[in-house]
């Protein structure tokens, strides 16, 4: 709730109370692409809640949905933030040429490490969610978030 209202004050809209009634729903479509909340049952199979977005500020993050509303006629989303230690390249060299020309080609820039998730919501309007993030889990709760290639993969 306290995503909800900082939202609505930040762009002059009446905050919603205790009694106030606020429609949420389990999925969302921007641009075309359907995504869906962590929450809903589907979502163990197949990951479309975990998105690159642009926050207040205009910067880049990761989060994941968790759901989404509409408040005072705005399509917004409840999003907790995932915190990347960086690209999963940065710690690589290696005594192969090969694989140090690989790891500086570029490519492994669309895949970041994910070091937290944080423990609070941040409301986000859906025009601000840019693409799905393709998402790693290890065996040791290490998560790896890739940019690419969701941007072309259909179902």
């Amino acid at each position: 709730m306290l995503a909800v209202n900082r939202f609505l004050r930040c762009r002059g809209l009446e905050i919603i109370g205790p009694g106030d009634k606020v429609e949420v729903f389990r999925r969302g479509v921007v641009n075309g692409s359907i995504f869906s909340c962590t929450r809903m049952a589907q979502s163990k199979l197949k990951n479309s809640y975990t998105v690159q977005y642009k926050d207040a500020s205009g910067t880049m993050q990761f989060g994941e949905i968790q759901r989404f509303s509409v408040l005072h006629h705005h399509h917004v989303a409840l999003v907790t933030k995932l915190t990347p230690s960086g690209s999963i390249m940065s710690d690589i060299k290696s005594s192969s040429n090969l694989l140090n020309r690989f790891c500086n080609s570029g490519i492994l820039l669309n895949h970041m490490a994910v070091t937290k998730r944080s423990k609070c919501l941040f409301c986000i309007p859906l025009h601000n969610i840019k693409r799905k993030c393709v998402v790693v889990k290890s065996e040791f709760d290490e998560v790896t978030i890739s940019t690419f290639p969701n941007m072309v993969e259909h179902d």
